[in-house]
C-alpha cells in the first residue's frame, strides 16, 4: 500500500532501540519502505559445513538414519537463514514509514550486546531531511578491473545536522580502531548520514526510486565520484603513501586499503608481498590528519 506522508510535526532527531514498540508498530502497520541485509555469507557457511561434517561423521560411526537427520538439520538450517534474509525483521538496515525515516547506525555483535540498553537507531522526520542522493566510486584495489561502490547518503536540514553529528559522535568508535562489539551499517560526515550499499535489497536505485514516488517534496540526486587509484597509493613512498591512504580512510575506504597493501606486490623482490596482519596494523595507525 502507498505510504501517505502526514503533515509536519515538531520533533527532534531521536534514538531508538531496533526492538522498540514504534518500530514494531511500523512493521505491523504494512505501511514501510525497507532496506534488507543478506544473512552474514561466513555464517551461513559455516553453520553448512558443520552439518556436513557432523553428518559424515555419524555415517562413518554407523549410526541408524545419519544422512536423515543431516538432510534435516541442513534444510532446518537453510530455512532459518532464508527466515532472517528475506522475512526476519532483525534482518533490516532502513526503514521509512510514516513520514519518518528510521535508520539503523550498528547491530550489536557477540551474545552479551544485545543485553545493552543502548540505543542503535536514529530517527528523522520527513520535514528535517532535505535531500536523498546516490554516490559512486570506482576503486582499483588489484588487478585492472575496478571496483564499483555505492553509497545511500540522506542530508539532513542544516538546523538538525549538528544533532546528528553529535549522536554519532557519541557512538562510534575512534577513526583508528575497530569495534569488535558492533557492525556498522551507517556513518556520518558533518551531520550528513552515508550507508554503503553492501548488496542490500532492494537495489540501491529502485529503493530511491520508490522514495522519489513515495515523497515527491524530497529532493533527489546522483553524483558520480573520481575515481580513487589505491593500487597507485599502496606503492608509493612514505610520505605520499601515509598521506593518500589516510586520505582514502577518510572516505572510508580503509578496508579497500588494506586489501590494497595486501594484494600488491612491493619492494626490490618482484613478488614481496606484506602480511595481512602488517597492512592491518599500518591502517590501524595511520595518520588521521
Amino acid at each position: 500500500m502507498p505510504i501517505v506522508a502526514r503533515q509536519p510535526r515538531r520533533i527532534s532527531v531521536k534514538l531508538l532501540r531496533s526492538t522498540s514498540p514504534e518500530i514494531a508498530r511500523c512493521f505491523a502497520s504494512g505501511h514501510y519502505l525497507l532496506v534488507r541485509r543478506p544473512v552474514p555469507a561466513f555464517h551461513g557457511l559455516a553453520g553448512n559445513l558443520g552439518i556436513l561434517a557432523l553428518t559424515f561423521t555419524a555415517r562413518a560411526a554407523n549410526l541408524a538414519h545419519a544422512l536423515i537427520l543431516g538432510a534435516g538439520l541442513l534444510a532446518a538450517w537453510n530455512l532459518i537463514l532464508l527466515w532472517r534474509g528475506v522475512l526476519g525483521r532483525q534482518s533490516w538496515v532502513l526503514l521509512s514509514s510514516d513520514g519518518r525515516f528510521y535508520i539503523r547506525l550498528f547491530s550489536p555483535l557477540g551474545r552479551g550486546a544485545y543485553k545493552s540498553s543502548e540505543s542503535e537507531v536514529i530517527m528523522l522526520d520527513l520535514e528535517e531531511v532535505a535531500s536523498v542522493q546516490i554516490q559512486t566510486r570506482k576503486l582499483f584495489v588489484y588487478g585492472p578491473k575496478p571496483k564499483l561502490t555505492e553509497w545511500l547518503v540522506i542530508e539532513p536540514k542544516p538546523a538538525v545536522r549538528s544533532l546528528v553529528a553529535d549522536e554519532f559522535q557519541r557512538l562510534a568508535p575512534p577513526a583508528a580502531t575497530c569495534d569488535p562489539r558492533r557492525e556498522w551499517f551507517s556513518g556520518s560526515k558533518d551531520g550528513i548520514i552515508w550507508i554503503p550499499w553492501q548488496s542490500y535489497r532492494p537495489a540501491l536505485r529502485e529503493l530511491v526510486r520508490q522514495i522519489e514516488l513515495h515523497f515527491p517534496n524530497l529532493t533527489r540526486s546522483e553524483l558520480k565520484l573520481p575515481d580513487l587509484d589505491l593500487i597507485n597509493a599502496s606503492n608509493m613512498a612514505e610520505p605520499e603513501r601515509g598521506q593518500l591512504l589516510a586520505k582514502a580512510k577518510r572516505m572510508g575506504h580503509g578496508a579497500d586499503c588494506i586489501w590494497a597493501l595486501y594484494r600488491n606486490p612491493t619492494g626490490p623482490p618482484l613478488y614481496s608481498r606484506r602480511s595481512l596482519e602488517e597492512c592491518i596494523e599500518y591502517m590501524a595507525h595511520i595518520e588521521a590528519d
